[in-house]
């Protein structure tokens, strides 16, 4: 599960609806100025599902190569600058 989100987007909703679903969240460094750090979105990760472990990945090709590598279906989600990223990097793989 890769999780990006922006400053002025309110993450926590979010995810409170997809923690039932997650297996291991991916918190990719995104391009965007304006996006969270991943260490931000790892607090709210972990103020809402402690015992949930995450990993903070370098970039989204990362995050993406992580979670090839798991049996689980991959969920991707976040703003627009995200999923230009996830889909510029699945291109060209």
């Amino acid at each position: 599960d890769a999780l990006p989100s922006l400053r002025d987007t309110v993450c926590s909703g979010l995810w409170r609806a997809l923690a039932p679903i997650a297996d291991v969240p991916l918190l990719p460094r995104l391009r965007s100025d304006r996006a969270l750090s991943p260490d931000a979105l790892a607090a709210t990760v972990f103020a809402i599902t402690p015992k949930l472990p995450y990993s903070i990945t370098a970039s989204v090709a990362d995050a993406l190569d992580q979670a090839r590598a798991r049996p689980h279906p991959i969920l991707l989600t976040g703003p627009l600058h995200f999923a230009g990223e996830a889909l510029a990097t699945l291109v060209v793989n």
